[in-house]
């Protein structure tokens, strides 16, 4: 895949800029809704919108769009800790391999591989020290798997204190609105998106009901 970089002048109007997406010809253009909707006080006004023949992408505040990129490999980043525990075994002349067990952190787009003893993350890299410790798992106790029922979900998390919920049924997925947690939660086929500014404590109850309402092994 190419990518390439060509800044927009946020001065333009749309009369400019609609000749400047000609010019560039992008296979798909993502651009926020309101851009393709005349103004309400304009209903008219045609010109006063993107209309491009390239396939258009339209998005509102909050939303998770799927864009068709197609990726075989993903960049993980390994954690310095569990990067340090691996022993590589010789394959054969010039190949070694080692297993890897940890805790796979999926965030921003960005892939990070952790030790399963998640509760040495939250000390910084110079205070860490090594413990033996036979009480701490090495293996995950279980594996998750399956789709997550709705309405289990959302009687779980009224379960857990957080109430008025919202859940809004769209044609390939839902929209869960934590109103007072001021909160959005998108449940794909194969994917869940959890968007709450940053609120790490409430990241993590909502995971961990998440979890039980997937089947285990």
């Amino acid at each position: 895949m190419k990518a390439v970089y060509c800044p927009i002048d946020t001065s333009q109007n749309f009369v400019q800029a609609n000749k400047q997406l000609k010019d560039l010809k992008p296979r798909c253009l993502v651009v926020p809704e309101q851009y393709t909707i005349p103004p309400p006080l304009h209903p008219s006004r045609t010109d006063l919108v993107i209309d491009q023949d390239s396939k258009l992408f339209t998005c509102r505040r909050g939303d998770v769009i799927t864009l068709p990129v197609r990726r075989k490999f993903e960049r993980m980043e390994f954690h310095p800790e569990l990067a340090a525990s691996l022993v590589p075994i010789e394959i054969k002349p010039g190949i070694a391999g080692a297993t890897v067990t940890g805790s796979l952190c999926v965030k921003n787009n960005k892939c990070i591989l952790s030790p399963v003893d998640g509760a040495s993350q939250l000390l910084p890299l110079s205070s860490r020290k090594r413990k033996c410790d036979s009480n701490v798992p090495k293996h995950p106790s279980s594996y998750t798997w399956g789709t997550v029922d709705v309405g289990e979900f959302v009687q779980k998390l009224s379960q857990a204190g957080i109430s008025d919920v919202k859940v809004e049924e769209r044609q390939s997925d839902h929209i869960i609105h934590l109103q007072n947690e001021d909160t959005i939660i998108q449940m794909e086929g194969r994917a869940t998106h959890i968007m709450c500014n940053s609120d790490e404590q409430l990241r993590k109850t909502l995971k961990d009901i998440l979890l039980q309402c997937l089947s285990k092994f």
